[in-house]
């Protein structure tokens, strides 16, 4: 996820709390993880990541049309990320849109983009 960091680096104090998925691939290795946090009907995702030499290969979209199928079956009204800003186009594949707010870290610019659905 951060190249260079050790696992330490993207552990969360609430990890506990959320529901952690994720995808293997048919070799049995894993290729893409994913955490959701929920908080009454929004639902956050964090730590998405697909094994560098795995991307492209739909991996990731598989993962997260199932995190979108899961959030809409437990009553999800928004479903949100801190996307890449290199990654956008990727989300907007999902319906996923920018709330107009980004941030920077590690050098990394971030966008805040969202899936709304219908009550």
């Amino acid at each position: 996820m951060y190249p260079g960091h050790p696992p330490e680096y993207v552990r969360l104090p609430a990890d506990e709390e959320g529901i952690h998925f994720g995808l293997f691939n048919d070799q049995g290795s894993l290729v893409s993880v994913v955490s959701v946090f929920q908080h009454l009907n929004d639902f956050q995702f964090r730590k998405f990541a697909t094994a560098t030499a795995e991307q492209g290969k739909g991996f990731g979209s598989k993962l997260l049309n199932h995190v979108i199928g899961y959030c809409r079956e437990n009553g999800a009204q928004r479903l949100w990320c801190n996307a890449r800003e290199t990654a956008l186009p990727f989300y907007q594949r999902f319906d996923f849109s920018s709330t107009g707010e980004s941030y920077e870290t590690a050098g990394i610019r971030f966008v805040i983009m969202e899936k709304l659905f219908n009550s």
